[in-house]
């Protein structure tokens, strides 16, 4: 599930991908609350991709209860084409079932490498 904070494209991105992709705002979650979201993305057994990092608090919402959460961080003056070529990048070649189970952090250092680097990324009952 796309969250609303990111760019709308990167649904078609993902799906170019060979992934399910909805975006929030196609669907009933649009323009709801963030613990509606993460309610509707822990009953339906779903990835949350978004960037908004209030997503990343353990105490707010527990990583064990999400199937998986992708949290991206790019500058604002980075486009969104670049921004979904650069999530869509870190995704390719891994499948759902391979993402399943993880949190990750990514995004860019800065607007002039606009190359994504992981800050972040593990297995939900691992060290």
């Amino acid at each position: 599930m796309i969250d609303e904070d990111l760019p709308a494209s990167l649904g078609q991105e993902l799906r170019n991908l060979g992934w399910e992709a909805a975006d929030v705002r196609e669907g009933p979650m649009r323009a709801r609350s963030d613990q509606e979201i993460w309610d509707y993305a822990v009953d339906g057994g779903l990835i949350l991709i978004t960037e908004d990092l209030e997503f990343g608090s353990p105490i707010l919402f527990p990583l064990d209860k999400i199937t998986a959460i992708v949290i991206c961080r790019f500058p604002s003056e980075i486009p969104a084409k670049i921004r979904c070529k650069e999530i869509a990048g870190l995704l390719k070649g891994l499948s759902e079932e391979e993402v399943r189970g993880a949190s990750a952090f990514v995004g860019t250092r800065s607007a002039a490498t606009a190359k994504t680097v992981s800050l972040g990324c593990g297995k939900k009952g691992t060290s």
